[in-house]
C-alpha cells in the first residue's frame, strides 16, 4: 500500500505559502515492515529575517502496524486402558485434546482441524482472537488396531487451518502441523504425537482333557492354543513360535507345534499324560511363557458276560461250544480274544483256561457247578478287567440197561451160566465197566439178581 506524507514542521511554517513547496512522499510498506524512516527537503524564500536558505534536510519516523496472522495446535494424547493391565490391546481407544493458539495479531476465522487417522468431534472455531488458546473445541478418538499394538506404538500428526479477513493477511489463510507436549517425541516445533506401549503381554494358560478313549484315541484330543492370548486377543499361530520343554510320557501323545493339536493314537493305554510347552512371540523373541497341557486318557468299557452251558460229568472235557470270551465286550463290540488276557481259574471240577474254554473233569457227578473268572485288556492288564460267572450243568452219561434171557436147571437152581446182566448193558453208548456200575439186589419169585461181589462170592 502506499503512504502520502503531509505534515509540516512547525519551524517551515514561517515561509510565506506560496513560496513553500510542500514535500511529497511516496513509498511501499510490506509485511516485514514495522516502522517507515524517510528523508527530504524543503526550498523556500523567507516572510522576513534572515534564513540561509536551502534548509537542510529532514527525516520522518512513522510506525506503521502490519497484519502477520499466525496459528498453532498441541495434541495430546490418552490411552483408555480398559482392562486396567498397563498395555495397549486390540480395540482399546486413544483419546486426542487439542489446543489451538492465536499466536498472529490479527483475529482468525472459520478454524477447522483435520487428521488422518482419528475421529475428530467439534468445531470448527468460528473466531479466534490474538493470543487466545481454546482447548476445548476440538476431541479426537482412535481405535488400536493389531497393527498398532505390533509396532509398539502408534504415532499421527493433526493439522489445523484458518482464515483472516485483516487486510493484508495471506489469501490463502494459515495452516501449522500439531506439535506434542511430550519432549521424548521430538524437539522440533511442529513433531507428531507419539504413544508406545510395552511388549504385548504373551499368556499362555494350562490345558486338561479328560475322558479321551485310549482304544480308540483322538487325533484332535485338545487344542492347546485355544486359551493361549498375545495382547489379550487369542495368539496367531503365524505370530508365535511353540517348542516342547518336556514331552509325554508315552510316544502315542504327541504335540503339533504348528497348530497346537495334541493327539492321541489308537491303543494308548489310560492314564494321565502332561507335556510342557512355550510360546513366543515372534516379534519379540524374549516374550514367552510356558504352560501344560494334561491329557486323561481312560480305558474302554470291557463288559464280561455271564456264560451257561450242560457236560457229560462221565467224560469230561472241553465243554462243547463254549468260550467265555465268546460274549464279552469291549468299547462295546466283541472282544479280540488276542487282546484280551484271562487269569486261569479252577473251581471244583471246572477250569476256565486262559484260551476262555471251560473244561470239566471226568468222572464228575452230575449237576450244576459255578466257576467265576476275571478277563483283563492287556493294554490295561491292571486296571480295565471285568468278572463273570460260568454254570456249567453236568448231566450224567446215558445208561441203557438191556433185557437178557437164558435158561436154568430148576432142580438144582443156583447161577444160571453164563450170564450177567451188565453184559449188554450201556453207558454212554458204550458197554458198561462193571465196576462202575452198582446193582441193587432184587428178588422175585425163584429169581434173584444180586451185586457183582455177593454172584462173585457164591
Amino acid at each position: 500500500m502506499s503512504k502520502r506524507l503531509t505534515t509540516i514542521p512547525a519551524f517551515l511554517r514561517r515561509f510565506k505559502a506560496p513560496l513553500l513547496s510542500a514535500l511529497v512522499m511516496a513509498f511501499a510498506v510490506t509485511g516485514a515492515d514495522a516502522q517507515l524512516v524517510n528523508t527530504g527537503r524543503v526550498d523556500g524564500t523567507p516572510a522576513a529575517g534572515s534564513f540561509a536558505l536551502p534548509m537542510p534536510e529532514s527525516t520522518v519516523s512513522i510506525p506503521v502496524a502490519v497484519a502477520a496472522p499466525g496459528i498453532a495446535v498441541v495434541k495430546t494424547v490418552t490411552a483408555d486402558d480398559q482392562n486396567s493391565d498397563g498395555h495397549g490391546q486390540v480395540g482399546e481407544t486413544l483419546t486426542y485434546t487439542f489446543a489451538v493458539t492465536n499466536t498472529g495479531n490479527v483475529t482468525l476465522n472459520a478454524i477447522s482441524l483435520s487428521d488422518p487417522s482419528a475421529t475428530i468431534s467439534g468445531g470448527p472455531i468460528s473466531t479466534l482472537a490474538p493470543g487466545i488458546t481454546d482447548a476445548a473445541t476440538f476431541t479426537a478418538t482412535y481405535t488400536l488396531s493389531a497393527a498398532d499394538i505390533l509396532a509398539g506404538n502408534h504415532s499421527n500428526q493433526a493439522s489445523v487451518a484458518a482464515t483472516s479477513a485483516v487486510s493484508g493477511s495471506p489469501a490463502g489463510g494459515v495452516t501449522d502441523l500439531s506439535d506434542s507436549p511430550n519432549a521424548i517425541d521430538g524437539a522440533g516445533p511442529d513433531d507428531p504425537t507419539v504413544i508406545t506401549f510395552t511388549d504385548a503381554p504373551i499368556i499362555v494358560d494350562d490345558d486338561s482333557v479328560t475322558g479321551i478313549n485310549g482304544l480308540t484315541g483322538s487325533p484332535t484330543a485338545l487344542s492347546a492354543f485355544a486359551n493361549d492370548t498375545l495382547n489379550g486377543v487369542a495368539v496367531v499361530p503365524a505370530n508365535i513360535t511353540a517348542t516342547i520343554v518336556t514331552p509325554s510320557a508315552n510316544p502315542n501323545v504327541t504335540f503339533n507345534v504348528t497348530t497346537g493339536v495334541v493327539s492321541v493314537a489308537p491303543n494308548t493305554p489310560s492314564g494321565i499324560y502332561t507335556i510342557t510347552y512355550k510360546i513366543c512371540e515372534n516379534l519379540n523373541v524374549t516374550n514367552c511363557d510356558n504352560a501344560t497341557a494334561s491329557i486323561t486318557v481312560t480305558s474302554a468299557t470291557l463288559v464280561a458276560g455271564d456264560d451257561a452251558a450242560s457236560a457229560n460229568g462221565l467224560t469230561g472235557g472241553a465243554v462243547p461250544a463254549l468260550n467265555v470270551l465268546s460274549n464279552d465286550t469291549l468299547n462295546g463290540v466283541a472282544v479280540i480274544p488276542a487282546n484280551m488276557t484271562i487269569t486261569p481259574i479252577t473251581t471244583g471240577p471246572l477250569t476256565v483256561n486262559a484260551n476262555g474254554t471251560v473244561t470239566v473233569a471226568p468222572n464228575t457227578p452230575a449237576g450244576p457247578y459255578t466257576v467265576t473268572y476275571t478277563v483283563c485288556e492287556t493294554l490295561n492288564l491292571t486296571t480295565n478287567c471285568d468278572s463273570a460267572d460260568v454254570v456249567i450243568t453236568v448231566t450224567a452219561a446215558t445208561l441203557v440197561a438191556g433185557d437178557d434171557a437164558a435158561s436154568a436147571n430148576g432142580l438144582t437152581g443156583g447161577a444160571i451160566p453164563a450170564l450177567n446182566v451188565l453184559t449188554n448193558d450201556t453207558l454212554n453208548g458204550v458197554a458198561v465197566i462193571p465196576a462202575n456200575m452198582t446193582i441193587t439186589p432184587i428178588t422175585t419169585g425163584p429169581l434173584t439178581v444180586r451185586p457183582l461181589a455177593e454172584a462173585a462170592s457164591s
